[in-house]
């Protein structure tokens, strides 16, 4: 039996899924020809995209570069840390036994249902940080059918928070910049929306918003030009407009900085500060988002889930062509 917090599954090798590394490789040796005689010969470019240039026997020309389109452009974001330590407390009356993550929804765990989401982005790696009951999120993961999906956990020993939780499983994911998300929400986006929007704002950390009428249990985000965060606004019964959504983008130095084995909430003691250093920026999304926090909510997850299938937001075209 594998200790929990040690779960780690491999993916299949790289013959079963294909393809996908970016590294250079020499181009293949060039048959030998009569003199003069004009061959194609295929090369592989440094962005990773194979193409065809033109060689004259006995001259040097230079291939014709394969122009890259968005099809052909390698995705940045491969890894995730999903958030799944919660204690659930609102759903203890209907899940007394059983993280919130692992609520049935449609015949399976809600946390599939996110996992399946990250998957179709292209994510191939994800980090799961755990606390309550995370024998049970592990087990119910060895139970995931998609085995091109690489898996990690990693359990904390007292509650951290979501800000500690994440300087936690900082240690087990190996990029740059990290998608996070809430294990206990579900709002279907764009990957490559998001990369760009984050990149194009100079921001350290971007959040996806959506537009909620009934606002009352987030809080509002005041945002300026650009899709910068000026302020969290407090929790107001009746209130409308943009809500923060669970899904962030982060680059790894800004949760470096944090105090290891710390308490500490992402909302509340790391967010406001950088938006007050002018480095959060918040893209709002159209469509539906959904959080399992509540019975009623939870109530709508079959309907809401059920009703995307014909509806969500296209995975990224990088995703698509894996």
């Amino acid at each position: 039996m594998r200790p929990a917090g040690l779960f780690h599954r491999q993916p299949v090798r790289a013959d079963q899924v294909g393809p996908v590394s970016q590294e250079c490789h020499s181009p293949p040796s060039a048959p030998s020809l009569p003199a003069r005689r004009l061959e194609k010969r295929r090369y592989f470019s440094v962005a990773g995209s194979w193409g065809w240039g033109e060689t004259l026997k006995g001259r040097s020309h230079k291939p014709r570069r394969h122009r890259m389109t968005r099809q052909d452009r390698p995705l940045l974001i491969p890894e995730a840390i999903v958030l799944a330590g919660g204690l659930g407390t609102r759903l203890a009356s209907l899940l007394p036994a059983q993280p919130k993550c692992l609520a049935p929804v449609l015949g399976r765990p809600f946390l599939f249902h996110l996992l399946d989401l990250l998957r179709g982005q292209g994510v191939r790696r994800i980090v799961l940080a755990l606390g309550f009951r995370a024998d049970q999120i592990v087990a119910a993961l060895e139970t995931y059918p998609h085995s091109d999906l690489e898996l990690a956990c990693v359990t904390e020993t007292a509650p951290l928070g979501t800000g500690g939780a994440l300087r936690n499983a900082l240690d087990s994911a190996r990029g740059d910049r990290f998608l996070v998300l809430n294990a206990d929400s579900y709002l279907p986006f764009n990957l490559q929306d998001l990369l760009a929007f984050h990149e194009t704002g100079g921001w350290k950390a971007s959040l996806l918003s959506a537009q909620m009428n009934d606002a009352g249990r987030y809080g509002l985000l005041s945002l300026g030009g650009g899709g910068r965060i000026l302020d969290f606004c407090e929790k107001k019964p009746g209130s409308s407009g943009p809500v923060n959504a669970g899904v962030y983008l982060i680059e790894r130095d800004i949760l470096a900085a944090l105090p290891q084995h710390t308490q500490l909430s992402l909302e509340k003691d790391v967010m406001p500060g950088l938006a007050a250093r002018g480095e959060l920026g918040a893209m709002v999304v159209t469509g539906s988002f959904l959080d399992i926090g509540t019975p009623e909510d939870y109530a709508r997850a079959e309907d809401f889930l059920g009703g995307l299938c014909g509806s969500k937001v296209s995975p990224s075209s990088d995703a698509r062509s894996r």
